[in-house]
């Protein structure tokens, strides 16, 4: 298979992937909240780190 052609597929992958669990992170974010009584700032580090993570993960990658 072309390197290009992979990158680009495997590029596409993780976007999809990263879209939806963070739309559903975004959706189920209430019920988590009562549930384990987090407050809102535990959520955007929770949120901002995942952000990060995936970031430096493409860098390091790429």
């Amino acid at each position: 298979m072309n390197a290009k052609k992979l990158i680009a597929v495997g590029l596409l992958m993780i976007a999809v992937t990263y879209g939806l669990s963070r739309f559903s992170y975004g959706l189920m974010l209430p019920f988590i909240n009562e549930t384990i009584n987090m407050d809102q700032s535990t959520s955007g580090l929770i949120s901002s780190l995942s952000v990060i993570l995936n970031c430096s993960a493409i860098s390091f990658l790429g």
